[in-house]
C-alpha cells in the first residue's frame, strides 16, 4: 500500500470517528493519538470533544471552571488559583491546546 493510500484510509477512519457520539470513545482515540504521536490528526478533527479533552489533560479544567479571573495574589506573595507545576504530560497538552486555538482562530487576546 503507498503511502497516500495509507494516509486516505486513515483520514476516512479519522472522519468516521469523528462522526461518533461517544465521549468516552472520543477519550481513548484522542489517547491514542498522543500516545502514537499524531497531535497534528488530533487538532484536525472537527468534534466537540477535542478542546474539553485537552483542557481536561492539561489540567486546566478545573482553573477554567472557577474562572482566571478569580486569580489572587495572597499574604505571602503566592498566586491562589494559579496552575502548576505541571507534568510533562499535561504541558504536552497544554502545548496542543495553544495550537487547537492557533488552528481554530478562537485565540481572543483582549488588552485592558
Amino acid at each position: 500500500m503507498s503511502v497516500s493510500e495509507r494516509t486516505a484510509y486513515k483520514n476516512a477512519i479519522l472522519r468516521a470517528a469523528a462522526r461518533s457520539s461517544d465521549p468516552y470513545f472520543h477519550a481513548v482515540l484522542y489517547e491514542a493519538l498522543i500516545d502514537i504521536q499524531q497531535g497534528g490528526d488530533l487538532l484536525l478533527m472537527e468534534t466537540p470533544y477535542v478542546e474539553p479533552f485537552l483542557l481536561e489533560r492539561a489540567g486546566l479544567s478545573e482553573w477554567l471552571r472557577i474562572g482566571c479571573s478569580k486569580a489572587t495574589v495572597n499574604a505571602t506573595g503566592g498566586v491562589i488559583g494559579a496552575v502548576g507545576p505541571l507534568s510533562q504530560q499535561q504541558v504536552h497538552a497544554a502545548r496542543l491546546l495553544a495550537k487547537l486555538y492557533v488552528v481554530k482562530h478562537r485565540c481572543e487576546i483582549s488588552v485592558n
